[in-house]
Parts: C-alpha cells; sequence; structure tokens
C-alpha cells in the first residue's frame, strides 16, 4: 500500500533519487521516510514544499500501539521438548535399543 508521500512523488512524475539530491540528502532517508521508518520534522516542510502538498497530508499521525494489560495476555504456547540424543528418534545411524553395533569381519 502506498503512502501519501510516495503518491505525491508519483503524481509529480519525480523519483526518490531527484528528491534527494534536490534536498542534500541520501536516497535511503527518502525511502525510509517515504515507508515510514524514519521521522525527520526538518525535511517534512520542504518536502511537503517541493511537492506542492500539504504537510500534514503528505505525513499523517501515526497510530499508537494499544497497551494490553498484564492481566488480559494470554500465556504463550510452551514447545514441546526436543528428543534426547541417542534416544533412536531419528533414522540415521539408529539402531533399536539394547543392541551393539554390528562387527565387522576382517
Amino acid at each position: 500500500m502506498k503512502t501519501n508521500l510516495q503518491r505525491a512523488i508519483s503524481a509529480r512524475g519525480t523519483t526518490q533519487v531527484a528528491l534527494a539530491k534536490a534536498l542534500g540528502v541520501t536516497k535511503t532517508l527518502i525511502c525510509h521516510l517515504c515507508h515510514g521508518r524514519r521521522r525527520s520534522y526538518r525535511l517534512r516542510p520542504l518536502l511537503a514544499t517541493l511537492l506542492n502538498a500539504d504537510e500534514s497530508w503528505l505525513f499523517p499521525p501515526r497510530k499508537k500501539l494499544r497497551i494490553v494489560p498484564q492481566s488480559v495476555r494470554l500465556p504463550l504456547k510452551t514447545e514441546s521438548p526436543t528428543p534426547a540424543r541417542g534416544s533412536g528418534s531419528d533414522s540415521f545411524g539408529s539402531r533399536p535399543e539394547g543392541t551393539a553395533p554390528e562387527k565387522v569381519a576382517p
């Protein structure tokens, strides 16, 4: 799903690389801004001006995470224990319990 910043960039017919050069920042930073991984309050008004878009539309507020009280949390599933080594549960090199390895005649 495209963010509003990505929509504005494509609507203006420009690229993230061109924006990065115009702002004097790396293309990685612009990419992170587009995907919501970074927040640069210094660049927001500049991007809004360059893209001729409203800053609040380009960068809508993030949704707050809901904190679930400890008493409401569900217990985690416990993993089943792994079989001990040499228990015969694997098919490679296993032999029935209580039997000795085969002796090879010289």
